[in-house]
């Protein structure tokens, strides 16, 4: 089974009044080489490459279509490479070839560190845990503060209405008592 470690695949199509158009560009790297494809299609004009590596050769085999002509292909490394600097509709495979291709080994010693500190990136999140369970806790205190802040003024309102209910009780009891006293001196007299 072979590995694959770079695929990038994309179409594009669009249509106006002329008719449809399509681009097709494909990239594929792995253990077996690099695999290309460009088509691109349209109401007049049709062009398709497609070559593939061949790593017991080193060469690049495929085809190369214009119209209706197809001419198969069989070309070293350093052809390639200078196919894919003049052809403008290969800057695709130009930009994976400097950029990605070339630091394949720069990413294999990354993740050999990566192995290594392993450890370090377990305490890390240890810590960034306890750290948020911290923050989660200070939140919750804020919180109940916030709420006890609210309990003091439900129970300034509860203060409140005791006090009030007290006064109209008092009222109340001191006009019952004015109300007997002056139903007292009515009776005398």
């Amino acid at each position: 089974m072979s590995t694959v470690t770079f695929r990038d695949e994309s179409s594009r199509m669009e249509g106006d009044s002329k008719g449809k158009h399509l681009v097709k560009k494909n990239i594929t790297d792995g253990e077996k080489g690099l695999s290309i494809m460009f088509l691109k299609k349209d109401s007049e004009d049709f062009y398709k490459i497609y070559l593939k590596e061949d790593k017991e050769s080193g060469k690049y085999i495929g085809d190369e279509t214009k119209g209706d002509v197809k001419k198969d292909l069989n070309i070293s490394e350093s052809e390639f490479k200078k196919m894919v600097n003049a052809n403008k509709n290969l800057n695709f495979v130009k930009e994976y070839l400097e950029n990605t291709k070339g630091k394949k080994s720069s990413s294999s010693e990354k993740k050999a560190t990566k192995k290594i500190t392993g450890g370090e990136k377990k305490a890390s999140k240890k810590s960034s845990k306890k750290s948020s369970k911290k923050s989660s806790k200070k939140k919750t205190e804020v919180s109940n503060k916030m709420s006890g802040g609210s309990k003091k003024s439900t129970k300034k309102s509860t203060k409140k209405s005791t006090k009030k209910s007290t006064k109209k009780s008092t009222k109340k009891s001191t006009k019952k008592s004015t109300k007997k006293k002056s139903k007292k001196k009515s009776k005398k007299c």
